[in-house]
This record gives C-alpha cells, structure tokens and sequence, in this order.
C-alpha cells in the first residue's frame, strides 16, 4: 500500500520542473496557445501520446516535458518567418489524470490516478506487485473494448524498449487482470483419496 503511494506522490512530483513550482506539460494534457494580433496561430489542443501537437503551418511539434513558459518561447521561435517578435502564452486546460484498474493476483488491487501512458511492469509495481512471483500471463481490457492477452515473458524480454512497444502500455479507464498461476493442490487430492478410502472401508465391513 505504501508503495503504491509512493509511486502516485512521485508521479505527481514529476510534473514539476527544475523551474521550481512550473507545471511540465505531459501528454494527454489539454493546452491552449493563444498568440497576441494573430488568431490565425492561436489554438486549442490536446498533446498526443507521442508529445506533439499539430500547429499550424509549422507541423508537429513537440511540447510533452517542457513548462507552458518554455513552449511559448518555443513557439514564438517557430513561427518568427510568419509573425516577427510574437507574444505567445501557452495555458495548461485541463491535466491527465484518468484511472487505471488494476485487478486480480496482486497485493494492492484497486484503481490508480494516472497521469500519462503506464507500462505493465510499472502497472504491476504501482499495485504492489504479483502476489506469485512466477506468474506468466495478464490480460488488459482496454477502454476501446480490446482485450489481449499478454505473456510477461514477452513484457521483460521488451523492457529496454517497452516505451516504443504500444501494446505494452496501458492508457486511461484500461483494465490489467493479473492471472493467478494454477498451482495443483496435492492434500486435496490426498484428503480425498483418504475419504474415499475410508468411506469403501465402512460400506464393506457393514453390507
């Protein structure tokens, strides 16, 4: 449980920059630009899992990591060649922070805030971690309706690029099942054949 916390209250540090108190734009954030006497540049936009926007007659751009202060002085920059010593403010609308259900075998189940893309490693962690170490498969129900089932042979083995690997990565109102290894209970089989054995014992000595 405390783990978990602990992850969530870094999480929330993150989103703060060697600025001191600026917000760092994350992706999912919602964000407006407005650019003084030209309309034409202003926009309203939300940042796509990759850190860009789209922004006119410059392209993508990328803005996940910096401070609204940091990306107006960016924009300004790119669009000199059409709007020479622009006034540009960036404003964060509206902040990533959606839940993701974590369920099944592990130590913390429940929902978590979360504040941008997740791995299933650091999905697994946040909930404590796998109740059975040696589990080999979890299953995520995405929001889309999607379900895969996803071998953690496969996630470990992608770990060094598990950022690049979008089946890997869970995304707001997802679901992570975390299978329960099958493991053959032996005293049961045991205390049946004893019960068994025990109950033909009595039916011969008293028919």
């Amino acid at each position: 449980m405390w783990t978990a916390a602990l992850i969530v209250l870094l999480s929330l540090l993150g989103a703060r920059s060697a600025h001191g108190d600026e917000y760092v734009i994350r992706g999912g954030d919602g964000i407006s630009i407005k650019v003084m006497d030209h309309p034409e540049f202003s926009l309203g936009s939300q940042v796509r899992p990759d850190g860009m926007i789209s922004y006119p007659l410059v392209g993508d751009v990328f803005v996940r990591g910096f401070t609204p202060r940091q990306l107006s002085e960016i924009i300004a920059e790119k669009i000199r060649p059409y709007a020479r010593d622009a006034v540009v403010t960036t404003y964060v609308n509206s902040f990533f922070n959606t839940r993701l259900s974590i369920q099944g075998a592990v130590r913390s189940p429940g929902a978590f805030p979360l504040f941008e893309p997740i791995s299933i490693i650091d999905a697994l962690t946040l909930a404590g971690g796998a109740i059975d170490q040696e589990v080999k498969r979890v299953r995520v129900f995405k929001s889309t309706g999607e379900i895969r089932n996803i071998s953690l042979e496969s996630v470990w083995k992608s770990e060094g690029d598990i950022r690049e690997r979008e089946d890997l990565l869970l995304y707001p109102n997802d679901v992570l099942y975390v299978y329960e290894n099958f493991k053959f209970k032996w005293h049961y089989l045991t205390n049946s054949v004893y019960l068994l054995a025990t109950s033909l014992f009595i039916y011969d000595r008293f028919s």
